[in-house]
């Protein structure tokens, strides 16, 4: 008996060993590309927030790229790879460690994803997604075909919205019957995080959906947050929409609990943080280098008014904005006006180019970090682009004019 029982005890400690050794083995992913302008390719990383960081890049050869890594956790990761450091998206994948991925490239939600054992029913989701795209698709030409009357495009859009629903049932369904019960939570909670409209009722159709391990995964445990704190999780999304007055009405309408979720306690900061870029107020610090790396304060721009304009090169209407600042400045600048731009850019070269192109003769300042990583952007309160403050005397006295609203307002305040 004792000679069994060790021979037992030496399978299990082999067994345990070699899971410890796959899940601590590096994982690979094989691209197979169409033909493309760029010969580089970067790896990026989604944490469960869908937060990026860039983590690696490689060299596009023969039309292939591949990348190896391991990950923090051996729990299934997000990923994707595109073809630009600013890259908002690309190709996307989701990998544990110890797999070997081959994603044939084909363009959006058609790729072709093999070699791990959740890869159909990824495929089978992915499907399901190229549908919503070409369903947005047939939106557009609809509201572009000059041959329909509006009563013909009205019903030709109820249609689509009708078939939208039954998708999104289906989507559902979907993510309901995958056996892998983390990518299974990962997809849910992916499509709760990607929502264009909150709909409470529609993300409990997906905690429904899945089995009890699946929620008790890292990714079911978030999904229960954010249906468990909707209120707050509401509030905190259209944060970026709404005025502080309307902020601040709703946060005191929560109850304790929702005050207290992490939701809660973020609007509850931002509140503090927009509460600082009230009217009459001093603005906050704001360090950065400029575009020769020299070192910024925003303290030390004097001028009877100062612009602080946040903007990026990749931001079509920021760059629209540009003619009218720079007419500004050519206006008002010997009468005392500033513009300080401060880029959201994450690439010199591009900044730069962008600085030359538009013509920007004033301070051009940046960290040149991700909108995730910057202190600056936290605390001016910038979600999106363009945005500006405008600054006299040391105190805030405008935030977010445009066009003939800021024209008349640099006008009205370089009188006196």
């Amino acid at each position: 008996m004792k000679k069994t029982y060790f021979i037992i005890l030496l399978g299990v400690m082999f067994l345990a060993q070699a899971c410890q050794s796959n899940e601590n083995s590096p994982w690979s992913v094989l691209l197979h590309l169409p033909k493309l302008p760029v010969k580089q390719a970067y790896l990026f990383k989604m944490d469960i927030n869908r937060h990026q960081s860039l983590i690696d890049s490689a060299q596009i050869t023969d039309g292939s790229v591949s990348f190896e890594n391991t990950n923090a956790s051996p729990r299934l990761s997000s990923y994707f790879v595109g073809f630009d450091r600013q890259s908002k998206g690309g190709v996307p994948f989701m990998i544990r460690n110890g797999n070997e991925m081959v994603i044939r490239v084909k363009g959006q939600f058609k790729n072709e994803y093999s070699g791990t054992s959740f890869s159909n029913e990824y495929n089978h989701y992915m499907a399901t997604k190229q549908q919503e795209v070409d369903a947005m698709l047939g939106v557009m030409d609809l509201m572009n075909d000059t041959t329909l009357t509006q009563p013909e495009k009205d019903a030709g859009l109820k249609k689509i919205q009708e078939e939208s629903k039954h998708r999104e049932g289906q989507k559902v369904e979907v993510i309901g019957k995958i056996s892998d019960a983390e990518l299974s939570a990962a997809l849910a909670l992916e499509e709760v995080l990607t929502a264009s409209v909150l709909d409470r009722g529609n993300f409990e159709n997906y905690a429904a959906v899945l089995s009890d391990q699946a929620m008790a995964t890292d990714y079911g445990h978030r999904l229960k947050e954010i249906i468990d704190f909707f209120p707050a999780y509401e509030l905190n999304y259209n944060a970026g929409e709404e005025g502080f007055a309307a902020i601040e009405k709703g946060y005191q309408q929560l109850d304790e609990q929702n005050k207290q979720s992490e939701f809660g306690k973020a609007l509850a900061l931002k509140l503090k943080k927009l509460q600082a870029l009230k009217i009459g107020n001093v603005p906050p610090a704001l360090n950065a280098k400029t575009v020769d790396g020299k070192a910024f304060n925003l303290k030390q721009v004097k001028g009877k008014l100062i612009l602080l304009d946040f903007w990026a090169s990749w931001c079509g209407p920021c760059r629209l904005a540009n003619p009218l600042y720079r007419k500004l400045y050519q206006q008002y600048h010997a009468k005392g006006f500033e513009i300080v731009s401060y880029s959201l850019d994450t690439d010199r070269g591009k900044w730069e180019k962008a600085i030359q192109k538009d013509q920007l003769n004033w301070t051009n300042v940046s960290n040149l970090k991700k909108q995730a990583e910057d202190v600056n952007l936290s605390n001016y309160q910038v979600s999106a682009i363009p945005a500006n403050l405008l600054i006299q005397d040391g105190k805030i006295v405008g935030r977010n004019l445009y066009e003939a609203e800021l024209s008349q307002f640099v006008q009205e305040h370089m009188k006196h």
